[in-house]
């Protein structure tokens, strides 16, 4: 009876070294792996920050079209930023690349409609008069409403081109737009014989190199990008 009673005893306590043998190598191994994982992401992290200049560079580069510029039937002055676009628009008219500069008029919001503020065509218009560009070859496209999008805008220089056909037009926006506008531009102009140029107007405080340091830069960028992922949702 002591025999078997010892022998009882001992199975429980060898089975308890056993199974806390295995919880220890299992537990190895998870730390094994933890430490796999942080370093793996310590390496990913090293090289991000090692390479995230040319990453950043190529992801600004990736939203901008600058085709080479040729002789066009006129200039298409996109809406959005009066400080850059009709002043790239201008310069290209003065160097000779158009005759006129045509502008699609948006949106008056209350603001503009009670004259505290002036729409963005209008204040366009002022630019371009004042760096030299004769009233005369300025053209101003109006709808019901004003454009309210780039959409709006390819919709617009689409009804205009079959009043007024062309062979090649310059759309001027700003850098970071330019893939998105053009996409846009293309899809409204599908069936239209066209060749559309895309100038990307410079930015005094931010362009490729460096978008990611400014804040006016890193927002322009994010924007557009949210932008461009809901204008291909959309479909």
């Amino acid at each position: 009876m002591r025999m078997e009673h010892q022998t009882e005893t001992v199975a429980p306590v060898e089975t308890t070294r056993q199974s806390r043998a295995l919880r220890q190598r299992s537990q190895h191994r998870g730390l094994r792996r933890l430490g796999a994982v942080c370093i793996a992401l310590l390496l990913v992290g090293l090289a991000a920050y090692a390479f995230h200049r040319p990453l950043l560079r190529g992801f600004a580069n990736a939203l901008t079209v600058d085709d080479a510029v040729a002789p066009a039937d006129f200039l298409y002055v996109l809406g959005g930023d009066v400080n850059t676009r009709p002043f790239h628009a201008a310069d290209l008219f003065r160097r000779g690349f158009a005759p006129r500069v045509v502008i699609p008029r948006t949106e008056d919001r209350p603001a503009s409609e009670r004259g505290f503020y002036p729409n963005d065509a209008d204040v366009v218009v002022r630019i371009l008069q004042q760096e030299g560009v004769p009233d005369s070859a300025i053209t101003m496209l109006r709808i019901p409403g004003g454009v309210t999008s780039t959409q709006d805008e390819g919709r617009v220089l689409r009804d205009y081109l079959r009043m007024s056909p062309a062979q090649r037009v310059i759309a001027v926006t700003s850098a970071y737009h330019t893939r998105r506008a053009r996409w846009t531009l293309r899809r409204e102009l599908d069936g239209i014989q066209m060749d559309l140029r895309m100038a990307a107007a410079p930015d005094d405080r931010f362009d490729a190199s460096n978008w990611w340091t400014r804040e006016a830069g890193f927002l322009a960028f994010m924007n557009e990008t949210l932008k461009f992922v809901h204008t291909l949702l959309r479909g």
